[in-house]
């Protein structure tokens, strides 16, 4: 029950940082344009700009490490005029036109580097919130909670015991008086049967679960409950179907756009029976993923915990391109699997 419990808050909180991923900057209508940025943009400008425009003595007192170097206008444009690459003195300037300086100093940048340049200030210049360009790694945040050791600490002591039913409560309790709030009113049967069944299994509850809540709603009876619909089928569907999601799972390879039929993966379906298998079994995280990543080194021939490796192949086929598809690859494993830390 721990292991799920930890499944179900893990993508509580994903889905808390996906609502919080606000992109600050020009425009935040296209929530692609910030993965545009990062491998397209960021990149060229850190390669290209950052060794003569940041920091405090940056080349004619230009800063292109943040989103407000961008917006400056010293009398002959802006530097980048979002939704207008054409006005953009950016674009005049690595384009070398007579009526700029022409940059980079050292050579002209590719066409397609150009091109991506263009595409991102006609998107709107969108910039992620909260991320400066940097020409080199920062240290490793040392004082972020997911580096400190595990510890055991004294729950607050509580104030209202009519409310405090579990040690969680306490901490709850204390968090909410330290802003001013006063608990709501107790769930009825029907209700607390509905929370529960529709977090862990995505349908309503049936009758036989409101009732026995009626009956007693003691902390055993809850855990019973609990119990019974994480060991369910449906726990595993409603929950593995937001791994799927972040693992871009699709029955489709991108082969054929002209027929369906031909273009559809018919082993697909192996990679989401697995997961929601994984989810019903309760399997440990880091397995979890290592079969996802390696199940062919670490699992023998015909072995069904192969069917793990749809979360590489699933993908888009890219009509066979090699380069798109290794990217692919490598972009879903680094987004799912690698934690972003703001510093």
């Amino acid at each position: 029950m721990q292991q799920r419990a930890l499944f179900c808050v893990l993508f509580g909180l994903m889905g808390f940082f996906a609502a919080h991923n606000a992109v600050l900057g020009f425009n935040d209508e296209e929530v692609d344009n910030e993965a545009f940025f990062e491998k397209q943009v960021r990149p060229l400008l850190a390669d290209h700009c950052l060794q003569c425009h940041s920091g405090a003595e940056a080349a004619r007192g230009l800063r292109l490490d943040s989103p407000e170097g961008f917006r400056t206008d010293d009398g002959q444009g802006m530097v980048v005029v979002p939704g207008d690459p054409g006005v953009s003195r950016l674009i005049r300037a690595v384009e070398h036109h007579a009526s700029s300086a022409p940059m980079p100093p050292d050579g002209r940048l590719q066409e397609s580097q150009i091109a991506d340049l263009k595409r991102w200030i006609a998107s709107g210049a969108n910039w992620p919130e909260g991320k400066p360009l940097s020409t080199h790694p920062g240290p490793v945040v040392s004082d972020h909670w997911s580096f400190q050791p595990l510890r055991r600490k004294q729950a607050p002591r509580s104030t209202d015991d009519r409310w405090n039913r579990h040690f969680i409560d306490r901490w709850v309790e204390a968090q909410r008086a330290s802003v001013g709030l006063s608990p709501s009113s107790r769930a009825t049967p029907t209700e607390l049967a509905r929370r529960v069944a529709m977090d862990l299994t995505g349908l309503p509850p049936d009758n036989s679960i409101a009732e026995r809540l009626a009956e007693s709603d003691d902390l055993e009876v809850i855990e019973e409950i609990v119990e019974e619909l994480l060991n369910s089928e449906a726990y595993g569907q409603h929950w593995g179907r937001h791994w799927l999601d972040v693992a871009r799972y699709s029955e489709m390879m991108g082969v054929n756009i002209e027929d369906d039929e031909q273009d559809k993966n018919p082993f697909a379906y192996t990679y989401r029976d697995w997961v929601i298998e994984a989810f019903n079994q309760d399997l440990a995280y880091d397995r979890f993923v290592e079969l996802q990543l390696a199940a062919d080194y670490v699992r023998p021939e015909n072995d069904p915990d192969l069917a793990a490796l749809g979360f590489l192949t699933v993908g888009n086929k890219f009509e066979g391109d090699e380069p798109n598809l290794i990217d692919d690859r490598l972009d879903t494993i680094v987004l799912v699997l690698l934690p972003e830390i703001d510093d």
